[in-house]
């Protein structure tokens, strides 16, 4: 089992390290221009929704009928969820009078950390299933998700640093927030790993739970605040994020 376990830490330390990668493109561009922050921007919500869809609905739908759900039920529940949860992070935020810029930039953020907690649960459960015995499982089918995983968060990476530096935070500071933005996979693989006889059974809700939580933020938040930037640029920055995600998640699923 420990064999398991240093398995599933390694992976999720793989898939952070990828990010941290990603976050270190803040320091090669030049952010005074609005076509560039609205490029980035759609760029981010870009990545976020392709990621929603192919690495998180997509392997839900795929858990539902292995453990034999109601698929559209999940859905429906995690969507409902999803939305109750970032509305309440938004009313919290403004209870406390965090300026709108800044309250945009910290729902993008938390919407990463929230996305990466399943990925991490998915890669601990990949690892884990493989000490269960399970049908259809490989050391192949679960270093692959791991690739797939960490290759994904590069692109996330700048998506969160990027944004960040052009909305006016320090290169620094935006670095290190979307370099700590995945911290929390290694510490979700191995809790997937040692749970992952429970986790497998909720996976599936939570997958879909961080999509709506996902797509959310990129119409409600990010979308807006790009189009004061460019509206047109956005949306170009949107297809080439969502096109790089979806290569990433289908090449490597």
């Amino acid at each position: 089992m420990m064999n398991y376990i240093l398995c599933g830490l390694l992976a999720g330390i793989f898939t952070w390290f990828l990010t941290i990668l990603g976050s270190l493109m803040v320091y090669s561009v030049n952010y005074k221009s609005n076509y560039l922050i609205a490029v980035f921007l759609g760029f981010g919500g870009g990545v976020m929704v392709a990621a929603s869809f192919f690495s998180l609905i997509t392997p839900a739908i795929n858990y539902c009928e292995e453990l034999n759900y109601q698929t559209w039920l999940v859905c429906l529940i995690g969507f409902i969820v999803g939305i109750v949860i970032i509305l309440l992070i938004d009313l919290l935020l403004g209870k406390y009078e965090i300026n709108e810029e800044n309250k945009n930039n910290t729902l993008m953020v938390l919407a990463v950390i929230i996305h990466n907690i399943p990925e991490g649960l998915a890669i601990g459960v990949a690892f884990g299933s493989l000490n269960m015995a399970l049908n259809g499982t490989s050391l192949v089918s679960a270093i692959m998700l791991a690739v797939g995983i960490g290759l994904q968060n590069f692109p996330e990476g700048a998506a969160i640093s990027i944004p960040l530096a052009s909305t006016g935070s320090t290169k620094h500071k935006a670095f290190l927030i979307g370099s700590l933005s995945a911290i929390v996979e290694p510490i979700a693989s191995v809790i997937g790993v040692i749970l992952v006889t429970y986790v497998k059974l909720a996976l599936p809700l939570v997958l879909v739970i961080a999509a709506s939580i996902m797509i959310f933020v990129v119409i409600d938040e990010i979308i807006t605040l790009s189009h004061k930037y460019h509206k047109r640029l956005t949306s170009i920055g949107f297809i080439i994020g969502f096109i790089i995600m979806m290569i990433l998640d289908l090449a490597f699923s």
